[in-house]
């Protein structure tokens, strides 16, 4: 019989293994609010720090989750996700670039960024211009 599985918001074992000779990289699992097991991994030049920086990352995690009582539910919808979300979105709508908001997001690829947190939805007037000038309704083509 294998091991149980983690319960929501609980983590594994924090393993960590030498990727370089200036690079250790320290992961533990853990399984998210979805139910969904998750690697959270960290890398820095020591194991000591990189053990460090999942526990910390893990810590954060947990302080982020936002469970209210069930009678206040009034906030039942929010979660670290929908939080991130928000962010992503006002630092979308404020100009910031794709690679800033990773930065922000603390995310290493732009494009993780882009495909999860950043809206797709708006488009400019540019392209309704564009479009209107092959609409036949508006000029009668």
């Amino acid at each position: 019989m294998g091991r149980p599985s983690l319960s929501v918001g609980h983590h594994g074992d924090i393993h960590a293994h030498r990727l370089s000779k200036d690079a250790w990289q320290a992961r533990a699992y853990v399984r998210d609010g979805y139910g969904k097991r998750r690697r959270l991994s960290r890398t820095r030049r020591t194991k000591n720090d990189a053990i460090n920086a999942v526990q910390e990352a893990l810590r954060d995690r947990h302080r982020a989750r936002v469970r209210p009582s069930s009678r206040q539910g009034r906030l039942d919808w929010l979660t670290s996700h929908t939080y991130r979300k928000t962010v992503a979105t006002l630092l979308d709508e404020g100009g910031l670039t794709a690679r800033q908001i990773a930065d922000q997001l603390t995310h290493r690829k732009p494009s993780m960024t882009q495909d999860v947190y950043m809206s797709r939805g708006v488009t400019g007037d540019a392209a309704a211009r564009v479009l209107e000038l092959h609409d036949p309704r508006i000029n009668g083509h």
